[in-house]
């Protein structure tokens, strides 16, 4: 048997896969989910439309999105669809409220199969009887505008929240300075956080994982310019998740390499570890493990 070169290209032939019957599924050749997201893709041009992730706060929560549509739909799915080529320019969708999100989803859904089945464009019924057309990455068009919307409104609302504070406190004061010149969405090469994170920090609204790391790796900052008791380590979400897994059963706790580095630690000299914990996805305490005193303790953040 000749050996497979997995160096060959594997191209997509649209006369093997568009109206000849086959079912679009999660078991195809790669070639084709690269297609089929190639077609979906918005081009880089017209993306320019939109704000970038590096637009500053001020900028983002005043650019003119449109609005998500949420009444009832009484098309059909297919109504969506047309074997026609798109002959409409997508500029026009800017101004037009979005789909309701069942039908976005439902467009998700029938796109793979559609696409198989020969349709060419996507059609948008609630205007002009349906006779405009529009390429298929109108769609994903939609979901970038419809996260866009999200993220403004949670931008506005932390705003407001921050106007409303009436404390004079240097924080305070910081804050608002900060978010003058802020971006909106900016990578802070913390994983995949961005700077939209820190707009859940301005309001009353429940933490995410990702920010209550994220104040871990400043406290950490601070342990390793003396701002913390000598001995003292600070662990983050992880630490509490892997003594949950250990609690389920789900992990031994004698080949957990997290407690094995941590072991060593206490050996080399750590007394108290501190971490988070989340108590039933509605509140978040700071638990405490004491190695001189033996005890464990738990307490407000």
């Amino acid at each position: 048997m000749d050996p497979v070169d997995l160096t060959l290209r594997v191209e997509f032939h649209h006369s093997t896969w568009i109206g000849t019957g086959k079912q679009f599924s999660d078991s195809l050749p790669q070639v084709v989910y690269d297609k089929k997201r190639e077609i979906l893709k918005v081009p880089d041009p017209f993306l320019t439309r939109l704000p970038t992730p590096t637009t500053p706060i001020h900028d983002f929560i005043h650019h003119p999105l449109p609005l998500q549509s949420s009444s009832l739909s009484f098309h059909q799915t297919t109504e969506w669809f047309s074997t026609n080529a798109p002959l409409t320019h997508p500029e026009v969708l800017l101004t037009r409220p979005i789909p309701p999100e069942k039908v976005l989803n439902n467009l998700d859904i029938a796109i793979g199969q559609m696409w198989f089945d020969g349709v060419t464009s996507i059609v948008d019924p609630r205007f002009n009887n349906g006779a405009e057309r529009f390429p298929f990455w109108v769609l994903s068009l939609w979901r970038k505008m419809q996260k866009m919307i999200e993220y403004q409104e949670l931008w506005k609302s932390s705003i407001r929240w921050l106007e409303s504070v009436t404390h004079s406190g240097d924080v305070v004061v910081e804050a608002k300075d900060l978010i003058k010149n802020l971006p909106w969405g900016k990578s802070l090469h913390f994983g995949a956080a961005t700077t939209l994170e820190f707009a859940g920090f301005l309001g009353m609204s429940w933490l995410s994982d990702t920010q209550i790391d994220m104040m871990v790796g400043e406290l950490q900052n601070r342990t390793r310019v003396g701002e913390c008791a000598k001995g003292a380590v600070i662990e983050p979400l992880a630490f509490y998740w892997e003594l949950v897994s250990i609690g389920k059963g789900w992990k031994d706790p004698l080949t957990s390499p997290y407690l094995s580095r941590l072991a060593s630690q206490v050996q080399d000299g750590i007394t108290t570890i501190w971490f988070p914990i989340n108590i039933n996805n509605n509140h978040w305490i700071a638990g405490r493990i004491d190695f001189e005193d033996r005890t464990f303790a738990f307490g407000e953040l």
